[in-house]
């Protein structure tokens, strides 16, 4: 029976307000996205290297290179089981390791690949863009420490190279400007997406960060791994209820696995329904889901935790009334309220289920 308060499509849906959809099908996108757009970006490298070939070692050695890594990353898109984050990652290394090689070349042997410049205005636009990417493709942090190494290494390539052309006059003096010019430039524009970056992660609120293998299938809720990378940032009182479903044995013998997944749908469903958008449901294993809540009154919580359990017996599935049993704690630790709370429903559930239980303070 479909819950009619709540307006999400069954079985499964997605989490935030920002109409983002589900991480599964982010990750196809993405991945269709590489498999269309790397054999053109392979062929745009194979007809450069056609029109100015024959090259020095060094730069053939980098343009093989970033064909190589293109090459690699088209057979991998492929590969189903091949992850998209190993994609990002591959394509922004190589991508790093050609750009800040032509930079390291274009200053230090400027008479491999016609330096000056020229090639720094060449570089300027892909240089921003690769600085921008890590925050497209990665999570946020990582993204945030790639694009900051990044940058370090082009302002280290510059001061290496102000030693040792100081005084820097004429086209050297040039160059410096450009440089400096180019460091401003790309840390404005990190600048700027960290902001956009932080700005939106407030809009999603709390699971900002999740990556997308951090979800579970069936409903679209995180599952444990961000619930206790959360709970270890928190430095206050923490009220965890752990809510789970009771004889979920015995609904697999009666109706099978596909009753089990139809019950674990319904209560997600139910739960985050009876639950406000700034308490998460978290799906912590088959049929077992948690909820963190915004408050630390015990009265409060117990409060919260008899209605999530009356909320879930008054909506019944195809004509089964499911009850579930609610193990619940207020610590001060995230980290320990989460495990003293399943502690607590574990005892919910041996004194016969479809009661609240609290974890003593």
């Amino acid at each position: 029976m479909r819950d009619r308060l709540l307006t999400l499509p069954d079985p499964a849906f997605s989490l935030g307000g920002d109409g983002a959809g589900s991480p599964t099908r982010t990750e196809q996108t993405r991945r269709a996205a590489y498999q269309w757009g790397l054999p053109i970006a392979l062929l745009a490298v194979g007809l450069g290297l056609a029109l100015v070939w024959p090259l020095h070692p060094a730069q053939a050695a980098l343009w093989g290179g970033l064909a190589a890594v293109l090459a690699v990353a088209l057979v991998l898109s492929a590969l189903p089981r091949c992850p998209v984050g190993v994609l990002d990652r591959l394509l922004l290394l190589g991508g790093w390791t050609f750009l800040l090689g032509r930079l390291a070349l274009g200053l230090f042997a400027p008479h491999v690949v016609d330096g000056g410049p020229e090639l720094l205005g060449l570089l300027l636009p892909w240089f921003v863009l690769g600085l921008l990417a890590p925050g497209w493709l990665l999570d946020y942090s990582l993204g945030r420490r790639v694009a900051r190494g990044a940058l370090g290494v082009t302002g280290v390539l510059g001061a290496l190279y102000g030693v040792r052309v100081l005084p820097g006059t004429g086209e050297s003096g040039l160059i410096l400007a450009l440089l400096a010019q180019l460091l401003l430039v790309g840390g404005l524009a990190l600048l700027g997406q960290e902001a956009t970056l932080t700005r939106a992660q407030d809009r999603r609120g709390p699971w900002s960060e999740i990556q997308p293998g951090e979800f579970d299938e069936l409903t679209g809720l995180p599952l444990r791994r961000p619930l206790e990378r959360r709970l270890r940032t928190l430095r206050r009182p923490v009220a965890v209820a752990v809510v789970a479903v009771d004889d979920l044995p015995e609904l697999e013998r009666e109706g099978g696995a596909v009753l089990v997944q139809t019950v674990r749908a319904h209560l997600a469903r139910t739960l985050a329904a009876a639950t406000r958008s700034g308490d998460p449901v978290v799906c912590l294993g088959e049929g077992t889901f948690a909820v963190l809540l915004p408050t630390t009154d015990p009265l409060a919580v117990r409060v919260v935790a008899e209605r999530l359990r009356l909320r879930v017996a008054s909506r019944p599935l195809a004509g089964r009334v499911v009850t579930v049993s609610v193990g619940l704690a207020v610590m001060s630790t995230g980290t320990q309220a989460l495990a003293r709370a399943e502690a607590a429903l574990r005892d919910a559930q041996a004194g016969g289920g479809h009661r609240v239980e609290v974890a003593p303070g």
